[in-house]
C-alpha cells in the first residue's frame, strides 16, 4: 500500500504533529508513505524521508496542483491523505488532472466550525473522489452530519501523543529559569494565540484568581497572530508580574509538567491535542464545554468542564482543585489512565484500518 500525505501548514501545530507521527509510524511498519509539505515549513524540516517539498500559495495554486498530479503519476499512491482544508482542495484539483493513477482521497477535519456555504466547499466534501472523512472528535462529526455529510462517510480518529515517562528534573530547571517560586501554584495553557482560543477570557479568570490567591502564576506557552495583543493587554493588569509568556517552544513537555492545572477557555475547539499532552503528564484540566473537549475531559474525574465565557465557573473549578489535595491527586491519577486511550499507536492503527477499507 502506498500513501501520499499533504499538509500545507507552515507552522508546527497540532495538525502538523499528527502528520509527523502518522508518517513516521507508517514507515516503521514497512508501509510506503510519502509526505508532501511546505518547503519552508516547520513540518517539512522535521519530517523523516521520504518527503517532497511543495511551494503552495493557497488552495487555488494551480502550479502546486499540477505538481501533485505529477506525483500521482510517479508515485502511484493508493491513497492520498489531505490533512487540512487547502490540501483537500489541491488534491481534488490534482485528481481532476489525471486519468490513471488517481488515488482515493482521505480528508482530515480538525475544526468544529460548519462547512463554508459556497457550492465549491460543499462539493469538496460530497465529491465521490473522497473515500472517507476523518474527524478528530465526535463533536466535529456531528457538525458535518448537520451540514449534510452522510455519517457513513465519516470516521472518528482521535489525535495521538507520545505516552511515556518524563524526567522530573527537566521541569524543575524550567521553573528556576522562569523565576517562579517553588511553592507557587501554576495554571497554564499551551495554545496558538488565535481568536477562538480566547486568551482574553483566560486573562480575566487569572486576574480574579490573583485577587484571591497571592501565590498563583499564569504560564502561557505558544505564539500566533494575537500574541503581541494579548501580551500588551496582560501588561496593563494588576497581577502582570505573575503572568509569564514563553513564546513558541519546540518541546512543551517541560513547561506542561510545571502546570498544576491546564486551563483552556476556547469558545471553539475541534479536540486540542495539547489537552492530551496534559493528560499524559498527569495534569488535571479545567476547560470549556465545547467541541471535542468533553471527549478528553471527564467532568468530575480528570478535570472540570465549564460553560464558555463563565469566568466565575472557571475560577471556582480551579480553586476547588487547588484547595482539595485528595481530589487533586485523584484527578491526577485519572489523567494518566485516560491518556492511554490517546496513544500514537491507537491513532495510527485506526487510520491504517480506514486506508485498507477504501
Amino acid at each position: 500500500m502506498r500513501i501520499l500525505h499533504l499538509d500545507t501548514g507552515k507552522g508546527w501545530r497540532g495538525g502538523q504533529r499528527q502528520v509527523f507521527f502518522l508518517h513516521q509510524s507508517l514507515l516503521s511498519l514497512g508501509i510506503d508513505s510519502l509526505a508532501v509539505a511546505q518547503e519552508r515549513g516547520e513540518l517539512y524540516r522535521r519530517l523523516p524521508d521520504p518527503k517532497i517539498p511543495l511551494t503552495c500559495r493557497g488552495e487555488w495554486d494551480l502550479a502546486a496542483a499540477f505538481r501533485l498530479a505529477r506525483m500521482f503519476r510517479q508515485f502511484s499512491p493508493d491513497v492520498a491523505h489531505a490533512h487540512d482544508a487547502h490540501a483537500h482542495t489541491l488534491l481534488l484539483l490534482a485528481s481532476l488532472l489525471v486519468r490513471r493513477s488517481r488515488p482515493k482521497l482521505v480528508v482530515s477535519r480538525r475544526v468544529d466550525f460548519p462547512i463554508a456555504g459556497s457550492r465549491w466547499s460543499r462539493w469538496k466534501y460530497q465529491s465521490r473522489q473522497v473515500g472517507k472523512i476523518i474527524t478528530v472528535s465526535y463533536g466535529i462529526r456531528e457538525v458535518l452530519i448537520r451540514d449534510g455529510i452522510s455519517e457513513e462517510r465519516i470516521r472518528v480518529v482521535h489525535s495521538g501523543v507520545p505516552i511515556q515517562e518524563r524526567p522530573r528534573e527537566i521541569s524543575l530547571k524550567v521553573r528556576q529559569q522562569l523565576s517562579i517560586p517553588p511553592e507557587a501554584k501554576i495554571i497554564g495553557c499551551v495554545a496558538h494565540f488565535a481568536d477562538h482560543k480566547d486568551h482574553r477570557t483566560l486573562l480575566r479568570v487569572f486576574q480574579t484568581l490573583a485577587e484571591k490567591e497571592d501565590n498563583i502564576y499564569l504560564l502561557l506557552v505558544g505564539d500566533g497572530p494575537l500574541y503581541e495583543k494579548i501580551l500588551a493587554e496582560s501588561r496593563k493588569m494588576p497581577a502582570s508580574d505573575r503572568i509569564i509568556f514563553t513564546g513558541y517552544q519546540e518541546d512543551v513537555y517541560p513547561y506542561l509538567m510545571n502546570f498544576d492545572i491546564f486551563v483552556l477557555t476556547s469558545y471553539l475547539e475541534g479536540l486540542c491535542s495539547s489537552l492530551i499532552d496534559s493528560l499524559s503528564c498527569g495534569v488535571p484540566i479545567v476547560a470549556s464545554r465545547v467541541g471535542g473537549i468533553p471527549e478528553l475531559v471527564q467532568d468530575g474525574e480528570n478535570g472540570f468542564l465549564v460553560e464558555v465565557g463563565d469566568i466565575a465557573g472557571f475560577v471556582n473549578a480551579i480553586l476547588r482543585l487547588l484547595k482539595d489535595p485528595l481530589l487533586y491527586q485523584t484527578f491526577k491519577g485519572n489523567c494518566l489512565i485516560r491518556a492511554k486511550n490517546f496513544s500514537i499507536d491507537s491513532m495510527v492503527s485506526k487510520t491504517l484500518e480506514i486506508y485498507r477499507q477504501l
